[in-house]
């Protein structure tokens, strides 16, 4: 298992430098998040088939290259830890990467409501005496997102996604080591708070000055 959980936070390090790479820009968003993850996961044992539903809570660090200015794209990422449990109590530590190009097709002063192709990549380390567990899942979706700006600075971030997702698991144990496929359909709520670079505020194009969301 300490093999296990230095992968993990191995994994964690290099997703936040992902994450961290882009805020050389002059206007972002950064913050954290929480969410809340249901999913209906499918593995083929080669000899039998086995279905589970999963239930996730997690929390990280997100970026957004566009919160409150009056363009059409932005740009989030974010990454975070996961705990998972199954329908068999299983229980699982993980990390998920999270990836998102937004359109935003309604903007104003207070609110940015946007659409975003989304795409995840996570780990879990399922806790077991007997054997060493891991999913490994890639995939993505849709993400549907709405920013408030509570302040010339901070805005309340909610979201909603839906993704397939493929998934790899690699079971280790006195046996051998053996992997299985299999996939997972997964709906994710999740609840951001951003705290915003200053020149992040939306800009009026008629008058062409800056406008804070609020006085």
């Amino acid at each position: 298992m300490l093999r296990n959980r230095d992968r993990l936070l191995r994994l964690l390090v290099f997703c936040a430098m992902v994450i961290a790479a882009p805020l050389r820009a002059s206007a972002y968003g950064l913050g954290a998040y929480f969410e809340y993850s249901r999913g209906e996961q499918h593995i083929d044992y080669d000899v039998i088939e086995e279905d589970f539903s999963n239930d996730r809570f997690g929390g990280g660090i997100v970026y957004d290259s566009n919160v409150a200015r009056d363009a059409w794209l932005n740009l989030r990422g974010s990454v975070g830890y996961v705990h998972t449990r199954n329908t068999v109590d299983d229980e699982a530590h993980g990390a998920a990467l999270d990836l998102s190009a937004g359109y935003g097709f309604f903007r104003t002063r207070d609110f940015r409501l946007w659409v975003a192709p989304a795409v995840r990549i996570g780990v879990d380390v399922y806790e077991s005496k007997v054997s060493d567990v891991i999913d490994f899942a890639v995939g993505g979706g849709a993400r549907l997102g709405l920013n408030w700006h509570l302040t010339p600075q901070i805005s309340l971030a909610p979201s909603i996604a839906f993704q397939y997702l493929y998934v790899r698991e690699t079971i280790d144990d006195d046996l051998g080591n053996d992997r299985y496929d299999g996939h997972e359909r997964l709906v994710t709520v999740r609840l951001s708070v951003l705290f915003r670079d200053v020149e992040d505020v939306f800009r009026s194009a008629a008058r062409g000055a800056l406008t804070p969301s609020s006085d």
